[in-house]
Order: structure tokens, then sequence, then C-alpha cells
């Protein structure tokens, strides 16, 4: 498979999750109690995530199509790779391409660690400079960047231990050059996300100790969670990204967080996070809407394929519904119902129907008494038509 004349390696399984979730400064992370440590959508990240010990970035396809479906690139550490999941459902919902340039322990900004190592990390230098080749020459419409903010080890300009301002300054000057790069590669549009809060390294034993709902108790205040270091990277990436063309900002904080507490649980006590500091795979899936509309500034889309489709039986008609879909690029969402008699039913009266317009429901005239339609929904704008929603209302209820 290619995309835009480089070779693509496919998507490989196998791949220890540990490989995925490595960094640098915290070693191999401890899975949560609850998260399936053969969590599938973790294993297909990893198939295209690279480890620490990794020199050149590969080509690495996730979700193809067409040439002509625009391509997303995924770009960063385990931090990046994460979003993986929430990415591929964004993708396989609006016709997108996607593609992954991800590696442990190496952040998105041209900026030295030494990787628990005694010189600094030459393997990200040298990864970080064939990604950037890799997406001069895949030419994606869209890059999405993410990194970790909590390098212990960064070095300063001058080769030293970064202190705190040196920290921001260093990440600033490098966080600016990848940028600066990854725009005139083909200036693609850029979405910049935010490093999410981030638990202590004993969070797996203490929702072992407390699963479930009660797991909220192993949560951290707002200010912990998103400490300083979290709060002036941000800033950083804020101000260098701020006036950039086709570049937008997303904060995932606030699907983790209240104002003032923040629950590695959802509501339901299902675990948001696979270790300390990374999404669990099934919570990654859940943030694609959140993601969905921030591509949505920087890429052309037609919207997602409808879901969630009911059909109701009342005085002798159907009445269809479904969820909204997200509009992707463009306004003025509107739908295109169709309902067709299945073989037999149209000699015994059933009539073919059609709706069109802008709620997401569909209302028929009279039919036979348990007829059978086979029914398709299309979410359309000017930006293009939906994958077809087809169901039959056999099996609807």
């Amino acid at each position: 498979m290619s995309a835009r004349g480089g070779r693509v390696r496919p998507v490989g399984l196998g791949v220890l999750v540990g490989a995925l979730l490595l960094v640098a400064l915290s070693g191999l992370p401890t899975a949560i109690a609850g998260v399936p440590s053969d969590d599938g959508r973790v294993l297909q990240a990893a198939g295209c995530h690279e480890g620490v010990e990794a020199t050149e970035a590969r080509e690495c396809l996730v979700v193809g199509g067409k040439r002509s479906r625009p391509l997303v690139m995924l770009f960063g550490d385990s931090h990046a790779a994460q979003l993986r999941p929430a990415l591929e459902e964004v993708a396989t919902r609006h016709q997108l391409r996607l593609a992954q340039l991800t590696k442990s322990g190496c952040p998105v900004a041209v900026v030295d660690s030494l990787g628990g190592r005694v010189d600094p990390h030459p393997d990200c230098t040298s990864w970080r400079k064939s990604a950037l080749a890799v997406i001069r020459r895949m030419n994606p419409d869209t890059v999405v960047v993410a990194s970790s903010y909590h390098y212990q080890d960064l070095q300063s300009g001058e080769g030293s231990a970064a202190s705190v301002a040196d920290y921001f300054k260093t990440w600033r000057s490098g966080f600016r050059k990848t940028l600066g790069s990854v725009t005139a590669a083909g200036r693609p549009g850029v979405v910049v996300v935010r490093d999410p809060p981030r638990f202590g390294n004993d969070l797996a034993a203490c929702l072992a100790e407390k699963p479930g709902k009660s797991g909220v108790s192993c949560g951290l205040s707002r200010s912990e969670a998103v400490n300083d270091t979290n709060r002036g990277v941000w800033s950083v990436e804020t101000a260098v990204s701020r006036g950039m063309a086709k570049t937008v900002r997303l904060d995932l904080t606030d699907e983790v967080c209240t104002s003032s507490f923040c629950s590695p649980v959802d509501v339901r006590g299902l675990p948001r996070y696979f270790d300390g500091n990374h999404f669990a795979g099934d919570f990654s899936v859940s943030l694609w809407p959140s993601v969905s509309g921030a591509l949505a500034k920087v890429v052309r889309m037609p919207p997602s394929k409808v879901d969630g489709l009911t059909a109701q039986r009342s005085r002798g008609r159907l009445l269809l519904k479904w969820r909204k879909a997200m509009p992707g690029s463009a306004k003025n969402l509107s739908y295109r119902t169709t309902l067709t008699p299945q073989r037999g039913w149209r000699s015994k009266g059933a009539k073919s129907y059609a709706c069109s317009g802008r709620k997401a429901r569909c209302r028929t005239g009279r039919v036979p008494a348990n007829a059978v339609y086979k029914v398709s929904v299309v979410a359309v704008t000017a930006a293009g038509a939906s994958i077809p929603l087809k169901a039959s209302t056999r099996k609807l209820k």
C-alpha cells in the first residue's frame, strides 16, 4: 500500500505493550487492573510505534483508502501514540487516511534528553530527523503533534541539565524548530495537543485496591495532575503555535478533570488510564468527537458516519431516529434517508420512502404491519457525504 509516492509498512500485531508505553524518565509502566494487558487497540498502536532503540522512522499507515482522501499524520512520543485509537476512529468515520510516526522517549520538540543514559539520546535525534523526512515525503494534509512534557533529564542548549527556566526556554526553541520544519513540508495543517493530566506511578496499585467507581479516590487535584511543568510547556507551545497558519490547539484536560479534580476513572468506574500517564485504549476512542472537532478546523473532511439508529412503529407508521453526526469541516449538516421494502413486501403494498432535512429523524407514511425495510442514512454537507449507514428494520428496536 502506498501513500503519496512512499512505500508504507502495514500495521502489525503481537508487539509487547511495554514497547508502546515506555517513557524515558519513568521506565516501563505498570498496567492497571481492569485494563487488559492484551488490549487490542494498544497492541495495534504498538505496530506502528517505535521503541527507544529505533534510529530511523518508517512509513506506517494505520487507516488506508483512496489517495484522494486527506492524509493525517500522528507525530510524537508515546503520549502521541496514546491518541492513535481516537484518531483511528476519526479517520474511519470521516473517510480520512491515518499514518503514525511515534517513538518512546522522543518528544516532538528538537531537544536532547539522556533517555536514561550517560550521553544525550542519539537515537531520538536521528529518529526525529528521519521522521521529519518521512513527513516531507508522505506530504500529509495535517500533522497531529503531541509529547510528554516531563523529561527530567532534558539538556539545556549548553549541554548541561536544564533548570526550570532553561527547561521552558529549551522547549520553546526546540518546538519552534520542529513546527517550522513540519509547516515547511508542503504547509500542512497542524493540531498541537496538550499533554494530558498526569497521575502518580502508584496509580496501578491504588486502583487495584479500589476497583470500579471507588477508584475516583485515586485521583488528584487539578493543580497536582496538571502541574507547573505542564502549564509552563503548554504556555510555550501555545505562544509558538499561535498565529501560525492552519494551526490549532487541542486541550483534552477537561475530559479527565473538573475545575478542581482529576479522576483516573469515568462515572461508570472504567479506567481512563492504562498507567499513571497513558490513556486506556477504550477511553482514547471515546475522545474521537473532540479530536474530530479540532481536525475539522484544518483539513477538509465530510461528516462522520451516522450511528445509533432506532425504529419505532406507531399508528401504522415508522419513525427512524439516530444520533447526530459530527459535521466535519462544513456547516449546514443535513441527512438523506431512504427506506426500501425488502423482497416480498412490495407485493404486499409496501412502498419506498425518502426523507431529507436537518433533523436526525425520518417518519414514513403508513406501512403494512411487520413490513421489513432496508434503510440507508447519509449525512451531507458542502464538504461531502458520509459513509452510508445501512440497516434492516428487522434488527432495529
